[in-house]
């Protein structure tokens, strides 16, 4: 969201727009991450680029802490910029069940 806000939202003298998606589709998460794009640079006749280090970071996390599950993109996309992440959802824990014993006995850890 950061990269979000320094490079789509702040440059525009107008301001910009950003929204955050989130849902889950099955046994995954998505997060959908998009801004508007200020308008084109034009020094370079294209959009103000970043070097892409905090996205090489994010792809790097990700593979850290998802491995091969984790899967990111990003890009323009219907004049809008997009980040989409997508990541295994969390499982619910199990609901605590004591352990059985005999009615009326005590169990007792030892010391």
């Amino acid at each position: 969201m950061e990269n979000a806000v320094k490079h789509g939202v702040e440059p525009s003298a107008r301001g910009g727009k950003l929204r955050v998606l989130t849902e889950l589709r099955g046994s995954r998460v998505v997060v959908r991450i998009t801004n508007t794009l200020p308008g084109t640079d034009t020094r370079t006749g294209g959009l103000p680029r970043g070097h892409g280090i905090a996205l090489d970071n994010v792809r790097a996390r990700l593979a850290l802490l998802h491995d091969v599950q984790g899967e990111f993109s990003a890009g323009v996309q219907d004049g809008l910029y997009q980040v989409r992440i997508t990541l295994p959802a969390p499982t619910a824990p199990k609901p605590f069940t004591a352990p059985a014993h005999a009615p009326g006995t005590l169990r007792r850890s030892s010391p």
